[in-house]
């Protein structure tokens, strides 16, 4: 029973969002920005659905996605939340390391690059 990370996919796809991939790397998650901003406006994505590598990994998501609402929301600054946001990420590159890291970085790439076209 439940939710698989295809249909959570495809239910940002039904959406109107031009949000759901095949990932060459490991399979079908939903296309998103550095901030895990879908190609639908205000819709963020964390954990399974953004092809996370691990449970450590889906909470940073959290957590980045978690600034840019509030960024976007207009409750931390630019400056503050790029800061933020930069910590956040340097707590993935030692996750990512590794040969599988490697692997699982150049998939978050290649969803990011959807995002720009």
């Amino acid at each position: 029973g439940g939710i698989d990370a295809f249909d959570r996919c495809f239910l940002v796809h039904i959406m109107g969002g031009n949000s759901t991939a095949q990932g060459r790397y490991i399979g079908h998650f939903t296309a998103h920005d550095v901030n895990l901003e879908t190609s639908i406006k205000g819709i963020y994505v964390a954990g399974d659905i953004s092809g996370i590598e691990e449970a450590s990994t889906a909470i940073i998501e959290g957590r980045i996605a978690g600034l840019a609402i509030a960024h976007s929301l207009g409750y931390l600054d630019e400056k503050s939340f790029l800061e933020q946001r930069a910590q956040q990420y340097r707590s993935i590159q030692g996750l990512r390391s590794g040969s599988h890291g490697e692997r699982r970085a150049r998939s978050k790439e290649y969803l990011n690059a959807m995002m720009k076209g």
